[in-house]
């Protein structure tokens, strides 16, 4: 596992496999709260954004889901 915070611009990301193929999605958690998924469903990542340190591009931010099976 690694974490990795940028304060100047408000994010942290906490990586969760050091070994995995792409990330081919993400889902929102909760606002501000993102978790990646490589393209074997594996859970690799999650990233929170501070939306006061992120200011307007966090406001901006669209995310697809698709649908759960």
């Amino acid at each position: 596992m690694r974490i990795d915070y940028d304060a100047k611009r408000g994010l942290l990301y906490v990586k969760l496999r050091n070994e995995h193929g792409p990330i081919i999605r993400f889902e929102t958690v909760v606002p501000g709260v993102f978790a990646d998924f490589d393209e074997d469903e594996n859970l690799v990542g999650i990233e929170v954004i501070d939306e006061k340190l992120a200011g307007e591009a966090a406001q901006d931010f669209e995310v697809a889901l698709r649908p759960a099976s």
